[in-house]
């Protein structure tokens, strides 16, 4: 009930002209000072400097920036949005997020984008660093563009970098603090469960299978504290495995991610009817567990927290 009245605050809050009197009693608060108190324990910054910092129009250029922002419990203005490609958050904030970007294959429609930028006000852009040089040139000249490097620093240290970028420091610990307590009661949780049994996350892609193949993936199992077979370090990330080699790694349980394209489902459907896959015995014990690209492969700190709770639920599913 906290997390709703607080998120109803900061779309009233957003208003010109509003008092904090009358946000607190439209939430459901007669005492502003109490609304106040409650809200800074809530989101680690007082309304006051809430509103100061979050009227700025800010571009995520990303859905990966989309993800750090959302964990700030910030909306930007523009964001890359589409029913297949960013589906949790065309479903969730397509109402709350004025203008939408295209949201199909990063970088394949960054023209229209562009194009789409130029005819609005914003006050900043955050993007990640994929651009190609002169889509970088144009963006520059609507807005101050802020680059984050991707995948050269951890999803932790580009949330501090983005909420620096947007005044809110505070809010990043906040949320940080409170992922590390739900973090630990998962991991205490799968423990009880798995009782040492191993797991691994594949991924297919036409006819070929990956061990581990984003670095999200990765870093969601080890903060899991999950226990990949004897053997499985010898693969590196997004390195190709053999159907030969995933049996003889043996895993009790898999998390498997199939590319929604037609060749590979087509290539999914043929492989389920071999003696091979049958053979394996994560298949034989019903414990093979599909997982979907959004979010397994996104690399933010919403996708994280939705990956350890998508982890969570299809691991101890019917285990209570």
């Amino acid at each position: 009930m906290t997390e709703v009245r607080v998120n109803m605050a900061k779309q009233l809050m957003l208003q010109e002209g509003v008092r904090l009197k009358d946000v607190a009693y439209q939430i459901g608060y007669n005492d502003e000072f109490y609304f106040s108190r409650m809200f800074k324990k809530e989101v680690g910054v007082s309304p006051t400097a809430y509103i100061k910092t979050r009227r700025q129009k800010i571009v995520a250029y990303s859905a990966t920036v989309l993800g750090q922002l959302l964990a700030l419990k910030i909306l930007p203005y523009a964001a890359p949005l589409h029913p297949k490609w960013t589906s949790y958050y065309y479903a969730k904030h397509r109402h709350d997020i004025p203008l939408h970007l295209s949201g199909y294959r990063f970088n394949v429609d960054w023209e229209a984008n562009v194009n789409v930028l130029e005819q609005a006000q914003m006050d900043c852009i955050i993007s990640t660093d994929q651009l190609q040089p002169v889509e970088k040139e144009r963006l520059t000249r609507l807005a101050p563009v802020h680059v984050v490097p991707l995948y050269e620093r951890s999803w932790r240290d580009q949330l501090m970098s983005i909420a620096a970028i947007v005044n809110a420091p505070d809010e990043a610990g906040v949320w940080l603090e409170r992922y590390n307590r739900k973090l630990q009661r998962v991991r205490e949780r799968l423990y009880e469960v798995l009782r040492g049994e191993t797991v691994l996350i594949v991924s297919m892609f036409h006819d070929r299978l990956f061990l581990f193949p984003s670095i999200g993936m990765r870093d969601v199992f080890a903060d899991l504290g999950l226990r990949a077979p004897d053997g499985a370090a010898a693969y590196s990330g997004n390195q190709c495995i053999s159907l030969e080699e995933l049996t003889a790694l043996d895993a009790d349980y898999l998390l498997l991610n199939i590319r929604q394209e037609s060749v590979t489902l087509n290539h999914w459907e043929l492989l389920q009817t071999t003696n091979e896959w049958q053979d394996l015995k994560a298949v034989r014990r019903g414990r093979v567990h599909q997982i979907s690209s959004d979010p397994w492969r996104e690399y933010s700190a919403h996708a994280i927290e939705r990956m350890v709770q998508d982890a969570y639920e299809r691991l101890c599913e019917g285990c209570e």
